[in-house]
């Protein structure tokens, strides 16, 4: 018979060992979490040491990829996010590395072979902020921005077959190109023309009365009337003269339009022509009375058939204009600009200037504030200095990277001092 202690000590004995094992099992496992846990940790610690710069890079990066892709969908977000990227922040030499012709390539090709008019509406939109962005850059990529993108944006705004919300797009695309990346004179005036073409599908016909338009197609001519008149503020005097009466017949003329926006851009483009040609002794317009009468009928008019809301905007607008015509001056209007700490304002003084911002307030939409601080070539256009904050900022960041660095030299100092120290108390003991 088997003894019965030896199996009771072989037993006692087996038991440790195998919960020995299982310790040294549970003790890799959680030595194993530990490395997982320390690697994922260092993992954030790198995303978060990667500086603002390369993390702006890697998403213009990766939207330019999403804009290649064979999907329409995938494209239309590609290049939403790739403008909303260019709209957060206000790009810097090397930032972009040339990446501006990759990004021109893909608008041109989505202009000319979009699937869908919500593609073409996307490209049109972040060529008007690639343009703004081009402004911070080294000079002469707006240039190239320009000369590739204007001829196709041209085009679809005297395509009739193209639809009525891209040709709108197009139009206020190709005034924010030509006024800010016009290359020579005559390209400018190609732009004038052919804006001023589109606009004059919206005037009266032969008999004097309106055309019966839709709203989409109103809207669209009144945007064409807008780049227009933006971009008269750079023509030659000589030549804005030379149309001047010919333009406030047409511009009066669409007065009566239906359309509230119509006819604000006209009362606008009126202002505007009066504010140019003011001081040249060979302006002359002898139906001033009448254009005053039409202008106050509209500042102060109070048809029931228009709504609460369009009344006021009307009202608010013409009497402005009014003021302007009357006075000879604009009422001064001032914008605050606000992003983080650094505060600027703009004061608008003229109708030119108001043309302008209300052009580039639609191309940055909400990175309105961050491009007029750190944006200098816009604010260049608006003749700003460079924001006092921002300067300010600078200077405090270098303190503090200064800071940081003789930190480090300190520290490294300190633990050489400590190294030297130890090796020569282990001399010391060997020597005793």
């Amino acid at each position: 018979m088997p003894r019965e202690g030896k199996g009771k000590r072989n037993g006692r004995k087996s038991a440790p060992a195998v919960r020995k094992v299982l310790l040294e099992e549970e003790e890799d496992s959680e030595n194993s979490d530990v490395v997982t846990i320390a690697s994922s940790a260092n993992s954030d610690d790198e995303e978060e040491q990667m500086s603002s710069v390369e993390k702006f890079g890697l998403v213009v990066r990766q939207c330019i990829e999403f804009a290649q892709e064979k999907s329409a969908v995938q494209r239309v977000k590609g290049l939403t996010q790739l403008r909303h990227t260019l709209q957060s922040r206000a790009a810097e030499d090397g930032e972009l590395d040339n990446l501006h012709v990759t990004i021109c390539d893909c608008i041109e090709r989505c202009l000319k072979r979009g699937a869908s008019n919500g593609e073409k509406v996307a490209a049109v939109r972040l060529a008007s902020m690639l343009m703004l962005s081009s402004l911070n850059l080294t000079d002469g990529i707006s240039d190239e921005i320009y000369l590739v993108l204007q001829p196709p944006l041209l085009s679809i705004c005297q395509d009739p077959t193209v639809a009525f919300n891209v040709r709108e797009e197009a139009c206020k695309a190709v005034s924010v190109l030509a006024y800010f990346g016009a290359v020579e004179y005559t390209h400018l005036q190609d732009s004038i023309n052919t804006l001023h073409t589109v606009f004059s599908k919206a005037l009266p016909k032969g008999n004097g009365e309106l055309p019966n338009l839709q709203t989409p197609s109103l809207l669209m001519h009144s945007a064409a009337l807008q780049g227009f008149v933006l971009l008269l503020t750079l023509a030659h005097q000589e030549d804005v003269l030379a149309r001047t009466p010919s333009l406030l017949a047409e511009m009066t003329s669409v007065l009566e339009t239906r359309d509230l926006e119509m006819r604000t851009e006209a009362g606008v483009g009126v202002a505007l022509l009066f504010e140019v040609a003011r001081d040249s002794p060979a302006f002359s317009f002898k139906r001033v009375n009448e254009l005053l009468d039409v202008l106050n009928e509209l500042a102060t008019d109070s048809q029931k058939y228009r709504s609460k809301k369009e009344r006021k905007q009307q009202r608010a607008v013409f009497r402005t204009i009014v003021s302007s015509i009357e006075d000879e001056t604009m009422p001064p209007e001032t914008i605050y600009l606000a992003h983080k700490r650094a505060k600027d304002s703009i004061d608008i003084d003229s109708w030119a200037l108001k043309c302008r911002f209300e052009s580039v307030l639609h191309a940055l939409e909400s990175g309105l504030n961050v491009h007029f601080i750190n944006n200098q070539g816009l604010r260049a256009s608006f003749n700003l200095d460079r924001c006092p904050a921002v300067i300010e900022q600078e200077c405090r960041d270098e303190r503090k990277s200064r800071r940081r660095y003789a930190g480090l030299v300190s520290k490294e100092r300190n633990l050489l001092r400590h190294k030297c120290r130890d090796n020569r108390a282990i001399a010391a003991s060997y020597d005793d």
